[in-house]
């Protein structure tokens, strides 16, 4: 996480938590990159979406957004993303999904307090919808990019008479 941002985008809501400045949401490493990046409506949505923790835990900011539009996401929109793109290039769609998928376990076994099996795994990764989450993600982040991800034509539907 898109069709249209702006319509996404006019849902946004101030964040409730008390901060001096609305930069004051997002790590110190990546105010002067917010502030140039995103408008005040933007950083507002983001804020008022991901917590504190999950800004902390983004390695690049540009993906706030396209982050914050995913977790907001009903999960009837992320199997959207499933029908209708094409993912072209699909060795870099599984380097981009592996190390995502050792932070979910990494994640679960804090959670478990143990190492997770393969099945919790498996079993976590279904329950949450987690392929359909990453594959939404994937497209809104490549959306632009025609070597990468490609919107596939409707299937045309015929009935028999």
């Amino acid at each position: 996480m898109r069709g249209d941002i702006g319509a996404i985008l006019r849902d946004a809501r101030f964040c409730p938590r008390p901060f001096a400045s609305l930069l004051d949401h997002f790590p110190p490493i990546h105010r002067d990159f917010v502030s140039r990046s995103y408008s005040p409506r933007q950083q507002s949505y983001i804020a008022s979406i991901l917590s504190d923790q999950d800004l902390a835990a983004v390695h690049n900011p540009e993906e706030y957004l396209v982050l914050a539009l995913v977790n907001r996401m009903p999960p009837a929109r992320w199997k959207k993303y499933e029908r209708e793109y094409a993912i072209l290039d699909f060795s870099h769609f599984m380097i981009q999904q592996i190390p995502w998928i050792r932070d979910e376990q990494w994640y679960l076994g804090i959670f478990l307090n143990h190492t997770p099996s393969t099945e919790e795994l498996d079993a976590d990764f279904n329950f949450r919808m987690l392929g359909n989450k990453f594959r939404a993600y994937y497209v809104l982040k490549y959306r632009n990019d025609p070597t990468k991800v490609r919107r596939q034509k409707p299937r045309e539907v015929r009935y028999i008479s």
